[in-house]
């Protein structure tokens, strides 16, 4: 070999490894950060890329959606983030409340005199929020173990068995 070619194989080598160390930080970047919150309410946090546009507009929303792959167009990259766990009663099933002070505006939509509604088949409910200028998409989940929920299950089973 000569001069040039070992120039060129060490360049090819250098780039490679750069490669190597920009992919291993894209991984790192797209690990899950969890954050523990109060009354056992955690945030999840992951980055992670969509092959699909998920709205054209900023907004509410609830899963499932009936929203189509084909309104969508392109590619794009948002994070995702999701809170679950317990709340009190006084919270209405929103857990909420810490992430919406850290970000500056109210996210999940919700009334505090009433429970978010629930699949009562399943006793859970996702409802989420779409910012375009973040590219965040933010999940917030109600299940049985939202105070206010497990209520309002109870009332209703007390209920079913006082009409039989």
């Amino acid at each position: 070999m000569n001069k040039l070619e070992e120039e060129e194989e060490e360049e090819e080598e250098e780039e490679e490894e750069e490669e190597e160390e920009e992919e291993e930080e894209e991984e790192e970047e797209e690990e899950r950060r969890v954050t523990r919150r109060g009354r056992g309410s955690y945030v999840y946090v992951k980055e992670m890329e969509l092959n699909y546009k998920i709205s054209s507009q900023q907004g509410h929303f609830t899963l499932p959606t009936t929203w189509m792959p084909q309104d969508a167009a392109g590619r794009q990259r948002v994070a995702v983030v999701a809170v679950f766990g317990r709340s009190g009663l006084d919270a209405g099933g929103c857990k909420a409340g810490a992430l919406e002070t850290m970000v500056g505006q109210q996210i999940i939509s919700r009334d505090l005199t009433a429970p978010v509604d629930v699949d009562q088949n399943v006793l859970t409910g996702v409802h989420g929020y779409y910012d375009i200028a973040r590219r965040t998409v933010y999940l917030h989940l109600t299940a049985a173990y939202d105070t206010a929920t497990l209520v309002r299950s109870l009332e209703k089973m007390k209920a079913l068995l006082q009409e039989k």
